[in-house]
């Protein structure tokens, strides 16, 4: 996007780490550094991103941020305290973003290796079509089961994995979330039962009829949830990832 319509990343880093046990998710270590600090580094480096919004508490991030490269801290112009869910902490980003905004990218704090080029090319796509989705074709066979049983087998082919970041013109977003917030305060439309609520952003999109470009996503990006998760990030690290802590 130019300067005058310029891509925003929001980045998530409300969560609180429960099943990680040791407080702010954000705030945890990986590698040496805090857990948000890995993608907010990458997003400054990242030359198709003009300004970054942190979504969290603020006090929680201080340390965090303080500690990141001058090129990272320099684009973040706001951190905004996160909401219940994931898609009120979304929407409190995007009103953040400005009326200027071009395309928002929404990115999980938790998930530390995406590259400056996934980011990029979720921008270009979301550019391109409105939307678009980082994702990895699914490797495994589903099995949907009733009482531990299998009840159906389900064909993986044309399945994917949703990752982020996913991003979509900002006036595309908002509509979405206009349409999802106006339909739950007349108690019908988007449940959260059906599982998007919550997990993904450009599921509200989709429900307006409007195509999501598949951007090819990367096996790293994974989202740190659970302690094997972490011990798998540090894992990859030693192996792999030297060049990251810069």
């Amino acid at each position: 996007m130019s300067a005058a319509t310029p891509t925003i990343a929001l980045v998530l880093a409300a969560g609180r780490g429960e099943r990680l046990g040791e407080g702010p998710k954000a705030a945890i270590e990986l590698g040496g550094r805090p857990l948000a600090a890995w993608s907010l580094a990458t997003l400054g480096a990242c030359d198709a991103v003009e300004r970054v919004i942190v979504v969290g508490d603020a006090d929680a991030l201080a340390p965090t941020l303080a500690g990141l490269p001058a090129a990272a801290r320099a684009k973040i112009v706001a951190v905004v305290e996160g909401g219940a869910s994931r898609e009120e902490s979304a929407a409190r980003g995007l009103a953040a973003a400005g009326d200027d905004a071009g395309v928002i990218l929404i990115h999980d704090a938790a998930r530390p290796f995406a590259s400056a080029a996934l980011f990029a090319a979720v921008a270009a796509a979301a550019a391109r079509t409105g939307a678009a989705v980082a994702a990895i074709p699914l490797a495994d066979t589903l099995k949907r089961a009733a009482d531990m049983r299998v009840a159906e087998t389900i064909p993986r082919a044309g399945l994917w994995r949703a990752q982020t970041p996913q991003g979509a013109r900002a006036d595309l977003f908002r509509r979405a979330h206009a349409v999802a917030a106006a339909a739950r305060a007349a108690g019908s439309g988007v449940a959260k039962e059906d599982g998007a609520i919550g997990t993904d952003d450009v599921a509200l999109i989709e429900r307006l009829g409007h195509a999501v470009e598949i951007v090819p996503g990367e096996e790293a990006n994974l989202k740190i949830t659970t302690a094997a998760d972490r011990a798998w990030a540090e894992a990859w690290l030693a192996r792999e990832g030297a060049g990251r802590a810069g």
